[in-house]
């Protein structure tokens, strides 16, 4: 996108205020633990009220380590949390189930199916809403093996507004510099169990990164 812009370029966040169409201080998912305040309403249900069938298929993450059915949706296919890239366990409609694959792989065909199932009763009057939400492309960053190793080796141009120097602080906001050496610093990253100071080598990060893009293509 040429003009693109979030209020809150979290997740679980970001989530809400496309499902309520409000801001984070209205719909108060605040964070990724954060779970949706009581009598929230997303746009899905009203939809149903209007004779849609509605679907969701994908990481939800409001609420952490809680994947039941929510409201506004007949029908569900989640997982708890960040969920895992290769086989994940899916709630569908209330019932766990575990898979072998990629998980953006299993979310398609979950999709699809539901698409198949919802598509005779579509052309015959009835409209349809599914909203897909791909765990991709989060760290650990995870390409499926048909992607693994496409940019190793490949050289990458890291932009002038990169460099840890005073010269181009000067140019930026306070807490760009201070964020460096955060969890979302790109001097230290959140990297859970395989977490190093400093991050061994960026460039194999941001390798990895785009190979796990290329799933979503």
């Amino acid at each position: 996108l040429a003009n693109a812009f979030v209020t809150t370029s979290l997740c679980s966040p970001s989530r809400a205020s496309i499902l309520t169409g409000q801001y984070m201080r209205n719909h108060r998912v605040v964070d990724n633990q954060r779970p949706v305040p009581p009598g929230t309403r997303f746009f899905p249900e009203y939809l149903r009220e209007a004779g849609y069938r509605t679907g969701y298929v994908g990481k939800w993450h409001m609420g952490h380590e809680d994947d039941t059915p929510r409201k506004g949706f007949d029908h569900w296919v989640s997982f708890a949390g960040q969920g895992t890239y290769f086989d994940p366990t899916f709630n569908i409609n209330g019932k766990r189930k575990s898979f072998k694959g990629y998980n953006a792989d299993l979310l398609t065909d979950q999709a699809i199916d539901w698409l198949k199932e919802v598509g005779p009763a579509s052309q015959k009057g009835k409209p349809f809403f599914l909203q897909v939400g791909y765990k991709a492309v989060h760290y650990p960053f995870q390409p499926p093996p048909r992607h693994a190793k496409r940019y190793e080796g490949k050289k990458i141009d890291y932009p002038e507004t990169m460099a840890n120097t005073e010269e181009n602080y000067l140019s930026q906001s306070l807490w760009i510099k201070e964020r460096r050496y955060g969890i979302h610093g790109i001097d230290h990253m959140e990297t859970g169990a395989l977490d190093k100071d400093p991050v061994p080598s960026f460039d194999e990060l941001y390798h990895n990164f785009c190979e796990t893009v290329h799933a979503l293509d």
